[in-house]
């Protein structure tokens, strides 16, 4: 009996348990589409579904119960030879999964779904069995849920669990226990200190009132005690270290799971879209077990899908054109996943008819982006980048499918957001392989260090394909873009200063030039800094609203010394690279305004460090001199002892806050006519109104800040 169970505490185990058990039962499925006499595979299904229904009669979910025990006797019929495993048969089988998924979304411990549903799906089944014939589908109220195809399935809240492997948890218990030895061992080291700090008194005593010879002998005794415990403690710290990172990276990977779960729904998709587009689609899956953290997992499933959607829809022939070319009449379809390093490398390849390049170009055109005259010059690497456009699309006629320009642009948008990169590959008339590279884990981040202007910037090591120094006399310019000779090859040179808009440009003097190397390994831009700093893990900060129009930087990093850097985005910067003409250096109108503005002073007040470093960020790349203070108590004292041009203020401070520090440099007679401007999330009428009060020139909300608003209204105010 179930009545005095509490089954609310069993219900995330519950679906957690049974949707294992779906994926599982859509894999069986539609290995029968292929292999309808497998008993193996019947007979695993068949268990698979049992299982189900034992746990949805537990839990009493009667309904669910029931639809399980059609398709078990459905099954019953396959194992026994009475019924085969025909392609109507199967469809009814996966939309009954697809119906025990819907409910799963939608159960609770009161109910459980659409009863009229349920019943047409069973009924549907038990007519198949009775008439050993293609049965038609019926109509059902609500449409059953495929599993992770359509966009607009009711979102699942993520889990708050997830199942870790027990030689793990020891593997983390036993790290534990020894950094509480090292922990027990510096306890002692602290008792030797206060020994030796005993000892020390004792000789201060002697050399008041003892012999010296005494004196001395106590010393050689303190200074042997302190290079023993010197020695020891550095051995004890070098092991904490150690241990600390041994335990740090095993907790990581308590987050980490198979991509398994992930690439379960590819042949489902595959499959139901490929019998949409009358195509024939065989799918294979590698690498299933590369682990990756819990977070990436869950955000890469939709990148996945949208590409093999893309694959099926624009890649993969009809039977009838494959016939025709010479390939086999169903089209290969290979999603795969391996680890290389601290990243996880997805691909998805398909060997249809490659990238159109003169639909591309023709579409090009269409939508406005390329001039009619270009269309026949447009370079191969340029249409494959125009392909990741957002509402960019090859098609003329819109289908649930394709048409509507989503598809390559959403993978780029989340791949990058990952701090990872995407990039596209194609054979003509032999297919096409996207490839995304992205972290393993998002606990913490490579980065790599470099110095543009007076700012140190990271970028995240996943995302560069290495660093190189340029010889200074290998750059060309052709046509406003410049280039250089690497490895034997030319690739595009961009200067980040030029990008970043920092007035402070590299020596061209130098003989050779350092560089990053970002975009694809097939195709690099090489991204002149000033020095590349070294490489350090940092864990990654977001910045919320106040940089969403900033899409070069993708959060804000604290390193090892206490520094505020902002983290730049690879992607970013490629995107920005290539938009530009050359993205060569700043030209001379644009350098004689940065020098106009060069000494006057700004003083930026905000008591966020990664608020305070953007801002100083975007005035020291427009030519200001900056400085930061912290409160408005420490502006103050900071415009006491100095004289500035502009103040940019946060409200919302300790101490002082922003309304206050305006108040007070009013009523200060040295003071009263420095212009001052907020910056704050506080946007209402009210605050405004009152920054004008208080003698405010200018008031920009964080929420839609634009930096180039920004930089207008400073430059309105002291030029």
């Amino acid at each position: 009996m179930t009545e005095g169970i509490d089954r609310s505490a069993y219900m995330g185990a519950f679906k957690e348990e049974v949707e294992e058990h779906l994926q599982a039962l859509t894999m069986g499925l539609i290995s029968l589409e292929s292999h309808p006499d497998d008993s193996g595979s019947i007979g695993e299904v068949f268990r698979r579904v049992h299982t189900v229904k034992g746990a949805a009669r537990m839990m009493g979910f009667g309904q669910v119960a029931e639809l399980a025990h059609a398709m078990e006797d459905v099954l019953d019929d396959l194992r026994s030879g009475r019924m085969r495993a025909s392609p109507p048969l199967l469809d009814a089988m996966l939309t009954a999964v697809d119906m025990l998924r819907r409910d799963l979304i939608k159960i609770s411990p009161e109910g459980s779904g659409e009863r009229q549903d349920l019943q047409t799906v069973i009924r549907w089944l038990s007519d198949f069995r009775a008439s050993k014939e293609e049965v038609a589908q019926p109509t059902f109220r609500q449409e059953p849920i495929p599993q992770l195809l359509e966009e607009s399935r009711p979102k699942v809240a993520a889990r708050e669990t997830v199942r870790v492997d027990v030689n793990r948890i020891d593997t983390v218990l036993n790290l534990a226990g020894e950094l509480m030895v090292v922990d027990a061992a510096r306890k002692q080291w602290v008792d030797e200190l206060d020994q030796m700090a005993e000892l020390l008194d004792s000789i201060r005593v002697r050399v008041e009132g003892v012999g010296l010879k005494s004196v001395i002998d106590e010393t050689h005794q303190l200074s042997a005690a302190c290079a023993r415990s010197s020695k020891r403690y550095h051995r004890l710290i070098a092991q904490q270290t150690e241990l600390v990172r041994e335990l740090h990276y095993q907790v990581s990977t308590l987050r980490m799971l198979p991509i398994r779960s992930v690439f379960s729904a590819v042949p489902r998709a595959a499959r139901d879209l490929a019998r949409e587009e009358q195509k024939e689609v065989d799918v294979l899956l590698e690498g299933e077990d590369t682990e990756m953290d819990r977070e990436v997992l869950e955000r890469v499933r939709d990148p996945i899908l949208h590409l093999v959607r893309n694959a099926v829809a624009h890649g993969i022939e009809t039977p009838a054109v494959r016939l025709a070319m010479g390939k086999p009449r169903a089209g290969l379809l290979k999603v795969a996943a391996f680890s290389r390093g601290q990243r996880a490398v997805i691909e998805v390849e398909d060997d249809g008819a490659g990238i159109d390049l003169a639909a591309v170009r023709e579409a090009m055109g269409r939508s406005g982006l390329l001039p009619a005259d270009r269309s026949e010059i447009v370079e191969e690497d340029e249409c494959l980048d125009i392909l990741f456009r957002p509402g960019f699309t090859t098609s003329t006629v819109a289908s649930s499918a394709s048409g509507r320009g989503v598809g390559l642009d959403v993978v780029m948008a989340e791949v990058e957001a990952l701090k990872g990169h995407v990039w596209l590959e194609h054979r003509a008339g032999l297919g096409t392989k996207v490839t995304m590279e992205l972290p393993i884990t998002l606990a913490f981040t490579h980065v790599l260090l470099v110095e543009v202007g007076p700012s140190t910037y990271g970028i995240p090591c996943a995302s560069t394909q290495g660093i190189a120094e340029i010889p200074a006399s290998s750059v060309r310019t052709l046509q406003s873009r410049e280039s250089a000779e690497l490895g034997g090859r030319t690739v595009p040179l961009v200067w980040t200063h030029s990008l970043l808009g920092t007035s402070a440009m590299p020596e061209m003097g130098g003989s050779r030039l350092p560089a990053l190397l970002l975009g694809s390994a097939d195709r690099p831009i090489a991204f002149v800094v000033d020095r590349v700093v070294g490489d350090e893990n940092v864990i990654v900060k977001p910045l919320g609203p106040f940089l969403r129009r900033v899409p070069i930087v993708s959060g804000g990093i604290i390193l090892g010394d206490g520094q505020v850097a902002l983290l730049l985005s690879a992607g970013a910067l490629v995107d920005s690279a290539r938009s530009v003409v050359g993205a060569t250096q700043p030209a001379g109108g644009k350098r004689s305004a940065k020098l106009a503005r060069k000494g006057k002073r700004v003083l930026v007040v905000d008591d966020a460090a990664i608020t305070r470093e953007l801002e100083r960020s975007i005035l020291e790349a427009a030519g200001y001199e900056v400085e930061t203070a912290v409160d408005g108590q420490d502006a103050l004292e900071k415009l006491k002892s100095k004289e500035y041009d502009l103040v940019v203020a946060d409200v919302e401070m300790p101490r002082l806050d922003g309304f206050g520090l305006a108040t007070a440099i009013r009523a200060d007679p040295s003071l009263e006519k420095l212009p001052m401007v907020i910056v704050s999330s506080r946007e209402s009428d009210e605050d405004r109104r009152r920054g004008m009060q208080v003698g405010v020139q200018a008031y920009v909300g964080k929420g839609s800040f634009d930096q180039m608003s920004l930089l207008d209204t400073i430059e309105s105010l002291i030029g």
